[in-house]
């Protein structure tokens, strides 16, 4: 009986992923992620590789069943493809990363030329990159979904408001996610549009448009970096305009890195997650984080990258054998998992979970956090 009570104790104390790990004879799926770590926004791949490295500490058996290399794009669209063209010639046939949209459409693109390839996005949320391929995932909500959400903020704030909406002509995702906030919002909200280029850019036709239309909200979708030049240009001269944005801004950490503090200044803006979400992965996932990065403090960045490998884990622990792209893909749309955020899942035909909306709100200084 003693040996029975010593056996029981022993299983109850193995790791939950023990079970993980390919059987005798498979091989390791060759996965390639992808990060512009050289890039104009070396700190969010720099975040997104850290999700990886989360990844293999905190789930070995799982990160058994890849090969895992990482890979620098370098931000370069043509280079994108040509490395993923390269990486396929060496046998990788799934591929995960990248958080800038346009980069994300280039893969995207890959994908749906190429029969024997998957691609998993943690992080790019223009709809079109999910919408070419029938084996593009995403682990992140879409702009469909943040932008109407930030537009019924804005009608129920400022029902009566004007709006400048500010686009950065040369940015998928900020055209993207500028079109479906438009469309939700009310008609008794009046908007005007305004557009720059991040790699030109001139404040002087920004103030002009802001002086000549008097807005209440100017909403920005558009990276953190690009955000916040925008931001200080026209909060320099005037104090009482409400700053809204979309994912892009990348958390406060990084935002203010760029803009700086200021008690009046009034942000209001969505993300993915936040350290306080409950869920029991998020604690796992901050507690190697912190273990790993101790001067740093997580992102959504890496918690993303996280569940999508995570995601991966799982479905290659179940699909059948021999791989195929076409078997995967069916296989992580069957599969589930409870994520930094809670569960995820996917539903119906949709390659884009359903997954909670963080609203950062900045108020006297201080930000307020709401989980939707």
């Amino acid at each position: 009986m003693r040996y029975l009570i010593f056996l029981v104790i022993l299983i109850s104390s193995l790791p939950a992923y023990a079970e993980a790990g390919p059987a005798a004879g498979v091989a390791k799926t060759k996965v390639a992620f992808l990060a512009a770590l050289t890039g104009m926004d070396p700190n969010t791949s720099r975040e997104l590789t850290r999700g990886v490295q989360v990844f293999q500490a905190q789930m070995p058996k799982l990160a058994g069943l890849m090969d895992i290399s990482i890979n620098d794009t370098k931000g370069d669209l043509e280079y994108t493809y040509e490395s993923m063209a390269k990486l396929k010639k060496e046998g990788y046939s799934v591929f995960v990363g990248l958080a800038n949209s346009n980069e994300a459409m280039v893969a995207a693109k890959f994908t749906a030329s190429n029969d024997d390839v998957l691609f998993l996005t943690p992080f790019a949320t223009n709809t079109q990159v999910t919408e070419i391929s029938d084996r593009a995932f995403r682990v992140c909500f879409d702009d469909a979904k943040q932008g109407a959400f930030l537009a019924a903020m804005v009608n129920r704030k400022f029902p009566e408001g004007h709006v400048l909406i500010l686009e950065n002509i040369d940015s998928l995702y900020s055209k993207g996610l500028s079109g479906y906030f438009k469309r939700a919002l009310a008609k008794g909200v009046r908007q005007e549009t305004a557009s720059y280029t991040a790699s030109s850019f001139e404040a002087g036709p920004i103030l002009a448009a802001v002086e000549k239309f008097k807005p209440a909200v100017v909403f920005i979708p558009d990276s953190s970096q690009n955000a916040a030049t925008v931001v200080r240009e026209i909060f320099r001269v005037h104090k009482d305009i409400q700053f809204v944005g979309g994912d892009g801004w990348g958390g406060n950490a990084i935002f203010h890195a760029i803009q700086g503090k200021d008690d009046q200044l009034k942000i209001l803006y969505s993300t993915y997650w936040h350290t306080d979400m409950p869920s029991a992965e998020n604690q796992a996932f901050q507690k190697t984080y912190g273990k790993l990065f101790s001067e740093s403090i997580p992102s959504s960045g890496a918690a993303f990258t996280y569940d999508a490998f995570h995601l991966l884990g799982r479905t290659l622990e179940k699909v059948k054998r021999p791989l195929t792209s076409k078997g995967l893909a069916e296989q992580i749309k069957k599969t589930s998992i409870l994520s930094t955020t809670g569960p995820l899942e996917f539903t119906g035909a949709s390659r884009t979970p359903d997954r909670p909306i963080v609203i950062m709100q900045l108020q006297k200084g201080k930000y307020v956090v709401d989980i939707k």
